[in-house]
């Protein structure tokens, strides 16, 4: 599974498009922290969807 770090609490789902010619969508999982300080994750030029997780 892909995630911002094994020690932070997954918020939100990010879907981003894949290479060209590739049926891989790569999905990753971040905490809001890593969201908004860590400027790889919100590349709004490679993201599909974000959507918030639901925690319990």
């Amino acid at each position: 599974m892909n995630i911002c770090d094994e020690k932070h609490l997954p918020e939100y789902k990010i879907v981003y498009k894949g290479a060209k010619k590739s049926n891989y969508t790569p999905i990753w999982f971040v905490c809001s922290n890593c969201l908004e300080t860590k400027r790889y994750f919100y590349d709004e030029n490679e993201i599909i969807k974000i959507t918030q997780i639901e925690l319990s």
